[in-house]
């Protein structure tokens, strides 16, 4: 799918950031298939202050607090601006 579709943001669940693979946003930040991404952390009740802190540096520009739903997402990603370019708005909810 990233061979396709360039996406401006995601959404990462910090709940399946599990040993071994807890740096997800790294990993996606870093990817050069991924220019400017911007990674939103969903956070479990008041952990998203001390998990933004330490991940600001791994493309993570803020914390949502579970539960959520799309409204609340689609605020987040109007704060940013978007990088003119060939990008399609695409909403994957399930």
């Amino acid at each position: 799918m990233i061979g396709a579709f360039r996406a401006a943001f995601v959404v990462v669940d910090q709940d399946v950031m599990t040993h071994p693979q807890p740096h997800l946003p790294d990993c996606l930040f870093t990817d050069a298939r991924l220019p400017g991404l911007r990674v939103i952390l969903a956070t479990s009740k008041g952990k998203g202050t001390r998990v933004l802190a330490a991940s600001t540096e791994s493309g993570v520009v803020c914390a949502i607090e579970k539960p959520f739903g799309p409204d609340q997402v689609l605020e987040i990603v109007n704060r940013f601006p978007v990088e003119p370019g060939p990008r399609t708005v695409t909403a994957y909810w399930t």
